[in-house]
């Protein structure tokens, strides 16, 4: 959860950047941030600093994506490097904790399967 709380500053400090006049004590925060979420390795946090980080870039060029006419080249372009750094950061990830996501795998799987044989639930009250 301190991961997670530190991703949500992440956005409130960046623009704190742009418009303070303090703007080397924020970057500063940001830094120290930015290295408490990399040794802390909660990788929902790094998903979430993932998104926040397209979200601002999206924002920041969002008059580059609708200028005119759409330049096919540069999205398939765009679109293949973003693939291709969201697979590399899946596998990354798994990679990172490769023990507890293939046990959640296996509880899932095992959810899956008894779902199945029973979709109405295993005891007098139908909890699955």
């Amino acid at each position: 959860m301190t991961a997670l709380y530190l991703v949500g500053c992440l956005p409130v400090l960046a623009t704190r950047i742009v418009s303070s006049k303090y703007k080397g004590v924020y970057f500063l925060l940001l830094f120290m941030i930015v290295i408490c979420i990399v040794l802390l390795r909660c990788r929902t946090a790094y998903i979430g600093m993932g998104v926040m980080a397209v979200v601002m870039v999206y924002s920041k060029l969002k008059f580059f994506f609708s200028a005119g006419k759409p330049n096919y080249f540069y999205s398939v372009c765009t679109g293949v490097m973003l693939l291709t750094l969201v697979l590399l950061a899946c596998v990354r990830m798994y990679s990172m904790k490769k023990d507890s996501a293939d046990g959640r795998l296996l509880i899932w799987k095992l959810s899956a399967e008894m779902i199945k044989e029973q979709p109405q639930g295993y005891n007098e009250g139908r909890c699955v």
